[in-house]
């Protein structure tokens, strides 16, 4: 996606359509792998999304300066005119409100990313990826139509209909699904909470995917902004090099940032909750799926540790609950058997030790390389294959949850039902926005 004459001679860019179309493969891919390294993360490592979203984002700054480095100078491609080259257009390119715009584009990427895995967290990757891109049709489809008012309109309209059909296929088969693993839960000592807990598990992975389903569909708008040339915004426009990379970098400083605040809010909070007898180095809890202090908090707020209890009583109902929370809140998979304990790095071997180093680097590589690959393919593709390849990541991502990782094995009929009738729909909005442009 170039968008001046003298920046063809001072980069790669993409020859062909035939090269532009294995471009646009290279994206339906890497999207639609990329989720498996959180996925392996969080499953065998009992690795946070907080955790992983740090080290992922900051590698995905890396690649992105990699490939300018390496794809968007002239040193390697040609001779050209400096203003186009990596390093000469991220020094001299961008003005304020250029850097601003980057700076938003890449919140709303790595917001938009966490807010995902923690959906993947709660409801799996064959439903937390179709339940986000759906929203990312709907919201993306509305933003470029207000920004760019092409196409037609009927198909648009019946596009972001049919998108909005999915989105409620999709978060029924979530629901579905979490429904049997709280039927499918053994008895426990806080058995009365066990409904409340898997309903708010639900919701909440449910709104993480529609959250970050609207920022992945804002980002692309304030990118197209720093590669058009306009004299009031960016005199110079940037490349897609430089565009992505200071992206991902204005995005780094501002999701550490945002964790940053987070982790000093938490711990200021935890100060303040000093005064209790609760001794949280005693409460081992589990690494799996079900693993949160929501689920003796509420316990104990409902044993009279309320704000309206002393620190004592309310110390002793959270020294209670904790402790019914360890003994009976094992990790445990959908058929509700209970799964091994997590053991630390420190007793594994050293290829478990390299792949989970190895994976959030190779996420990050994987997402990176199929953003570029779909940012510099879209001038020789067009949009309607560009926009098709690329939103057909999802079914990817799905068939991996589904084979890979058994996450609808048991499920119900109406579950299975659910997830077609999606595909269906998700097919019908993509084909009718394709066929609008």
């Amino acid at each position: 996606m170039v968008h001046c004459e003298r920046a063809v001679l001072s980069m790669y860019v993409v020859p062909s359509q035939e090269v532009g179309i294995a471009l646009g493969f290279v994206t339906l891919f890497t999207w639609g792998v990329w989720g498996m390294s959180f996925k392996v993360c969080s499953e065998w490592y009992a690795v946070r999304s907080t955790r992983f979203m740090a080290e992922f984002s900051v590698c995905c700054c890396v690649w992105a300066f990699v490939a300018g480095s390496v794809f968007g100078d002239t040193l390697l491609w040609s001779d050209g005119e400096q203003d186009m080259q990596f390093f000469y257009n991220i020094v001299h390119g961008p003005t304020l409100l250029s850097l601003f715009y980057c700076l938003v584009a890449g919140l709303c990427i790595f917001i938009g990313i966490l807010l995902l895995l923690v959906g993947v967290e709660h409801a799996g990757l064959a439903v937390a990826f179709p339940l986000t891109l759906s929203i990312t049709v709907v919201g993306g489809t509305a933003v470029n139509y207000a920004v760019n008012p092409q196409g037609s309109a009927p198909w648009i309209v019946g596009g972001v209909s049919c998108a909005f059909v999915a989105i409620l296929f999709a978060a029924a088969a979530h629901f579905s699904m979490m429904r049997v693993k709280q039927s499918a839960l053994h008895a426990t000592a806080l058995e009365d909470d066990r409904g409340w807990y898997f309903d708010s598990q639900a919701l909440r992975g449910a709104l993480c995917c529609l959250t970050a389903g609207i920022f992945f569909s804002v980002w692309p708008t304030f990118e197209m902004y720093t590669t058009h040339q306009s004299d009031r915004v960016q005199p110079l426009p940037l490349s897609n090099y430089a565009s992505f990379f200071l992206i991902t970098l204005l995005g780094v400083l501002g999701i550490l940032f945002v964790m940053l605040t987070e982790r000093v809010t938490a711990y200021v909070a935890d100060r303040r909750r000093s005064a209790t007898s609760l001794d949280y180095s005693n409460v081992q809890m589990p690494s799996g799926e079900y693993g949160s202090f929501s689920q003796f908090d509420f316990a104990a707020r409902e044993k009279g540790a309320g704000r309206g209890a002393s620190p004592r009583d309310r110390g002793d109902a959270l020294d209670e609950a904790a402790g019914a929370a360890k003994i009976s809140y094992e990790a445990r998979d959908g058929s509700g058997a209970v799964l091994p304990p997590v053991p630390p790095l420190s007793h594994r071997p050293a290829h478990e030790v390299c792949l989970r180093v190895l994976m959030p680097p190779a996420g990050a590589l994987l997402y990176s390389s199929g953003t570029v690959a779909n940012l510099i393919a879209a001038d020789q593709t067009g949009f309607a294959i560009s926009y098709f390849l690329a939103q057909a990541s999802v079914v990817v991502t799905t068939l991996i949850g589904l084979t890979v990782w058994r996450e609808f094995d048991g499920s119900p009929t109406s579950a299975k039902l659910y997830l077609a009738l999606f595909f269906l729909f998700y097919g019908l909005a993509v084909a009718c926005i394709i066929i609008s442009n």
